[in-house]
């Protein structure tokens, strides 16, 4: 079944707005990393989906399910950085790690990995996956928010357009699935 016309339309605007907010500075070609980073949202996006959908993944635990999505993922990357032209093996990377490398792994693997596992679970057992996956899509304006205060980034009219365009593609996209969400309960009483 097809989400409604309206969430497509505020999907579309989000996805301009993530254009013209990564492409502030001037268009480019689009670059190796700027295709991974597409990959990993269509993976986030089948994630949230099968999440939701399968019923052996709705009626489990979310503590062992999150343990297991974590070791599939720790495979799936191992797997991935033992292939060749892919630099040095992590594990050597690894041995020259002082405290602060490995604070920030550990902090890396617990709150950004583990814990958005636990969280992503939890919220798309409470609401819609088409309401998840707008919440995510705002991730570009959290990166653009902090690289702007840490990392000095500038950010011009072109991005602020962008960002502007995420977050009325996010509004409008949450009133179609709560405006969805209703139309269905209407029918059912």
């Amino acid at each position: 079944m097809w989400p409604p016309r309206a969430f497509l339309g505020a999907a579309g605007l989000s996805v301009a707005g993530v254009v013209l907010l990564t492409q502030g500075g001037g268009f480019t070609t689009p670059s190796s990393g700027d295709l991974l980073m597409l990959l990993a949202a269509l993976a986030r996006t089948v994630h949230v989906l099968a999440m939701a959908r399968i019923k052996s993944v709705q009626s489990a635990d979310a503590l062992p399910l999150t343990t297991v999505q974590l070791g599939g993922a720790v495979a799936v990357f191992a797997v991935l950085a033992a292939a060749p032209g892919t630099g040095p093996a992590p594990w050597t990377v690894a041995a020259g790690f002082g405290p602060r490398e490995w604070a920030a792994l550990v902090f890396l693997s617990v709150f950004c990995t583990l814990f958005a596992f636990f969280a992503q679970m939890w919220a798309v057992r409470r609401t819609s996956p088409s309401r998840v996956s707008l919440l995510l899509g705002t991730e570009p304006l959290w990166a653009a928010t902090v690289g702007i205060a840490i990392g000095g980034e500038r950010l011009g009219v072109v991005g602020l357009l962008g960002g502007a365009l995420v977050l009325a593609g996010t509004m409008w996209g949450r009133r179609s699935v709560a405006g969805q969400g209703e139309r269905r309960r209407g029918r059912t009483a």
